[in-house]
């Protein structure tokens, strides 16, 4: 039997609100080990916290990304059966 299920609707999963405080939060933290960093004295260590430091705002970046797209009105979303 194929055909359509019923129609769904599907929303955000965050507030806008939410999000932003979110990306603050990562943002925030890169700040705090990015400082920290000439307190390493082993270059792997350093190496190691600018990596992190670039997967902090990667994250708060796509959190405000994602969020941006969050936000649209709901959308009609159908799903179909084999």
């Amino acid at each position: 039997m194929c055909g359509l299920l019923p129609t769904r609707l599907s929303g955000p999963r965050f507030t806008t609100k939410a999000s932003r405080r979110k990306a603050a939060k990562l943002k925030s933290m890169a700040q705090l080990i990015e400082d920290s960093i000439p307190t390493f004295t082993r270059e792997e260590e350093r190496q190691f916290y600018r990596e992190v430091v670039k997967s902090y705002r990667t994250a708060a970046r796509d959190v405000l990304r994602n969020s941006n797209h969050a936000s649209e009105p709901f959308r009609r979303v159908s799903t179909i059966v084999p």
